[in-house]
Protein backbone atom coordinates (compact mmCIF):
# COMPACT_ATOMS: atom_id res chain seq x y z
CA UNK A 1 0.00 0.00 0.00
CA UNK A 2 1.07 3.58 -0.93
CA UNK A 3 1.80 5.22 2.41
CA UNK A 4 1.29 9.36 2.62
CA UNK A 5 4.41 11.21 3.72
CA UNK A 6 4.63 13.45 6.55
CA UNK A 7 6.07 16.90 5.85
CA UNK A 8 9.26 15.77 7.87
CA UNK A 9 9.41 12.54 6.22
CA UNK A 10 10.08 14.44 2.88
CA UNK A 11 12.44 16.26 4.14
CA UNK A 12 14.58 13.43 5.46
CA UNK A 13 14.06 11.43 2.22
CA UNK A 14 15.25 14.85 0.39
CA UNK A 15 18.22 14.11 -2.10
CA UNK A 16 20.50 16.94 -2.83
CA UNK A 17 22.98 17.45 -5.64
CA UNK A 18 26.00 18.87 -4.85
CA UNK A 19 24.46 22.84 -5.52
CA UNK A 20 21.73 21.65 -3.27
CA UNK A 21 24.45 19.97 -0.66
CA UNK A 22 26.26 23.18 -0.52
CA UNK A 23 22.99 25.29 0.46
CA UNK A 24 21.81 22.91 2.74
CA UNK A 25 26.06 22.75 4.43
CA UNK A 26 27.04 26.56 3.88
CA UNK A 27 29.93 25.06 1.78
CA UNK A 28 31.55 25.47 -1.54
CA UNK A 29 31.28 22.88 -4.54
CA UNK A 30 34.99 22.48 -4.24
CA UNK A 31 34.95 21.44 -0.85
CA UNK A 32 32.32 19.12 -1.41
CA UNK A 33 33.95 17.70 -4.56
CA UNK A 34 37.06 16.78 -2.22
CA UNK A 35 35.27 15.39 0.85
CA UNK A 36 33.34 12.86 -2.24
CA UNK A 37 37.11 12.31 -3.86
CA UNK A 38 38.73 10.98 -0.72
CA UNK A 39 35.32 9.12 0.75
CA UNK A 40 34.76 11.10 3.25
CA UNK A 41 31.40 12.17 2.91
CA UNK A 42 28.72 9.54 1.92
CA UNK A 43 26.85 10.04 -1.59
CA UNK A 44 25.20 7.94 -4.73
CA UNK A 45 27.29 8.69 -8.28
CA UNK A 46 24.45 8.52 -10.94
CA UNK A 47 27.02 9.35 -13.42
CA UNK A 48 30.43 10.56 -13.63
CA UNK A 49 29.94 14.08 -12.94
CA UNK A 50 26.25 13.25 -11.50
CA UNK A 51 26.50 13.48 -7.47
CA UNK A 52 23.37 12.71 -5.21
CA UNK A 53 23.54 12.98 -1.56
CA UNK A 54 20.84 12.11 0.87
CA UNK A 55 19.95 14.32 3.75
CA UNK A 56 19.11 11.23 5.86
CA UNK A 57 22.98 10.29 5.60
CA UNK A 58 24.36 13.76 5.56
CA UNK A 59 22.53 14.24 9.19
CA UNK A 60 23.51 10.94 10.75
CA UNK A 61 27.33 11.68 8.69
CA UNK A 62 27.30 15.33 10.30
CA UNK A 63 26.45 13.70 13.77
CA UNK A 64 29.95 11.44 13.72
CA UNK A 65 31.86 14.90 13.09
CA UNK A 66 29.78 16.09 16.77
CA UNK A 67 32.20 17.45 19.30
CA UNK A 68 30.73 17.64 22.55
CA UNK A 69 31.84 19.92 25.00
CA UNK A 70 32.74 18.66 27.90
CA UNK A 71 33.54 22.08 30.21
CA UNK A 72 31.25 24.58 31.70
CA UNK A 73 31.36 28.18 30.15
CA UNK A 74 33.48 30.06 32.27
CA UNK A 75 33.94 33.70 32.30
CA UNK A 76 32.26 36.30 29.89
CA UNK A 77 30.74 32.58 28.55
CA UNK A 78 28.69 32.12 31.68
CA UNK A 79 27.10 35.54 31.73
CA UNK A 80 25.76 34.65 28.25
CA UNK A 81 24.18 32.07 29.49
Amino acid sequence: PYLFKTGKDRQEDAVFDVRGLCDYLKVTPKWVYEQTHIKAIPYFKLTNKALRFKRSDIDKWMEKLRTPAITEPTGKLRMLR
